[in-house]
């Protein structure tokens, strides 16, 4: 991927995909009047063009069947991805209510050679219903037995989206206005991969056979990561500051604070190894487990914030859009348009003791409305309706995602925790090579029955110090957005002047922040 070529701005939320695009970036705000962009303007790439022939083909069969309408929005609901997509795969032999199937249906305007070639090469190809703002479409509103949408499809080679409509006319819609009329898009699905592909590269830690999603014809795919398998239902909802403070702070997190407020140690002394001033020993404790408890994108200063952060993430055709909606007045961030929401891939690289390093790889996805803020907005469009956008600034969202149980007698001292906004799943190989330190301070106790950690910090003896490379995995046309480096020292329970505990520590790189706190997890 280019990481550093931008796109103009506005559409609506949306998730990820595809390659990087040859628009300028975004402005804060530019009032000047953009000329309309014909269809033969825009490259092609082959995937774009089988693209383009399905969609014109689906257009015609949405216009033809209402059995069809009904089924894309039946299937929409189900968010078999924790989104509004329907995987053509998994629809494309069901049967309608004319006896015909999806399959059949398009074969009439589309041939069955061609229609062959664009399953093979296309073997994510998803339909997508978006969430448009002011009420004007969205899965659960659409009236199928008389909506009938016009059909986008996203390119290669820029953000502007081709629409087509029923009657085979094409329009293009420029990147920075949302549609105000019912349309669905045709894209490649970001969160399953076809099983097999690129062995188990890029994949979620915490992936398993649970994750396989197979057709009637015997296709496998596989999610990247739980939180995208409705099936599982462990999508990652964000919840309020409130609930996040009453779930985070602990008995044993207070303890941990006043024990070392005035004193040397370190506060996961005692969270896992149950260690204190007068009780500098103690056997590993499962009962604390690494959390990112907060994310947020970083930018440029002021309002540019959100805009240098938003070019840095959407700079993908396919990438998420931010779209608005007017609450008492005032525009809010929205829905969705070519994509759904925004995925992020969290790659832990931990260095062991046995000298095998290993990456723990987990994923997350956010709405841009949870991302981003809006400043203002204004109507836009002469033709057809639509909602233009400016100005941005960025949110804090919070998580409760999971990553280690931090033992110093199997892992190093420090962490590093890096962040990538998805667009492609074909991940490559590559290594991290790091100078680290390890606690030796280890020992078997007969009282205790087992081995435990023998003073506070590292105790009497000295550190080892171990320069070790590991495997890590990454995805070329992803958006790396940098890592952090998280200590074991560095204390993770902090006492307000008012005397309120809170949990986590903050940790900053060019473009985002995280919080990350030890929670009790048993």
């Amino acid at each position: 991927m280019t990481y550093f070529k931008k796109t103009f701005f506005a559409i609506s939320i949306a998730s990820l995909c595809l390659w990087s695009c040859q628009e300028p970036e975004i402005a804060e705000e530019s009032a000047e009047t953009i000329p309309q962009i014909r269809i033969d303007e825009i490259n092609h790439t082959s995937k774009d063009i089988l693209k383009k022939v399905f969609a014109e083909a689906l257009a015609k069969s949405l216009n033809e069947s209402v059995s069809l309408r009904m089924l894309l929005k039946e299937e929409s609901l189900k968010k078999f991805d924790n989104d509004y997509d329907v995987l053509y795969h998994m629809i494309k032999d069901r049967q309608l209510l004319d006896g015909k199937t999806l399959r059949t249906t398009l074969e009439n305007h589309l041939g069955e050679e061609k229609l062959l070639e664009i399953e093979q090469e296309l073997p994510t190809l998803t339909i997508f219903i978006p969430e448009l703002p002011e009420d004007s479409f969205s899965a659960d509103i659409w009236d199928a037995t008389t909506q009938i949408p016009h059909v986008a499809y996203n390119v290669k080679s820029t953000n502007d989206v081709p629409v087509i409509k029923s009657n085979s006319e094409i329009f293009v819609l420029p990147s920075h206005e949302i549609p105000l009329f019912p349309v669905i898009v045709v894209k490649e699905n970001e969160r399953v991969i076809l099983d097999g592909k690129s062995s188990s590269k890029g994949f979620s830690t915490k992936n398993s056979e649970k994750n396989i999603l197979k057709t009637n014809d015997g296709i496998s795919f596989r999610f990247l990561d739980d939180s995208f398998n409705r099936n599982l239902n462990k999508e990652n909802e964000s919840f309020s500051e409130k609930d996040l403070a009453k779930s985070t702070v602990d008995p044993k997190h207070i303890a941990a604070f006043d024990f070392f407020e005035n004193q040397a140690g370190w506060q996961r002394d005692h969270l896992y190894y149950n260690q204190s001033p007068t009780s500098p020993k103690g056997p590993f404790l499962f009962d604390f487990q690494e959390h990112i408890t907060s994310f947020r994108l970083k930018g440029g200063g002021g309002w540019s914030n959100g805009v240098v952060a938003y070019n840095k993430i959407a700079d993908q055709t396919g990438d998420p859009r931010i779209g608005i909606q007017y609450v008492q007045g005032y525009p809010q961030t929205y829905g969705s348009w070519t994509d759904g929401v925004f995925e992020f891939k969290v790659t832990a690289l931990i260095n062991a003791k046995n000298g095998i390093g290993s990456e723990f790889i987990t994923y997350f996805p956010v709405q841009a409305r949870d991302l981003f803020r809006i400043r203002r907005s204004t109507p836009s469009g002469e033709d057809y309706n639509t909602l233009r956008l400016r100005h941005l600034r960025t949110k804090r969202v919070n998580l409760n995602l999971p990553l280690i149980k931090w033992d110093l007698d199997q892992y190093a001292s420090t962490i590093k925790i890096e962040i990538e906004e998805v667009d492609r799943t074909e991940a490559i190989t590559t290594t991290d090579t790091r100078t680290v330190k390890y606690a030796t301070n280890f020992g078997f106790d007969i009282g205790f029955g087992k081995k435990v950690k023998i003073g506070l910090e590292f105790g009497a003896s000295r550190e080892e110090t171990k320069t070790q490379t590991i495997t890590k995995t990454y995805t070329a046309e992803n958006d790396r957005l940098g890592a952090i480096i998280a200590d074991f020292a560095d204390d993770c329970v902090r006492k307000s002047s008012s005397n309120n505990y809170s949990v986590g520590r903050r940790y900053t790189t060019g473009w985002f922040e995280i919080d990350l706190a030890p929670l009790r997890v048993q």
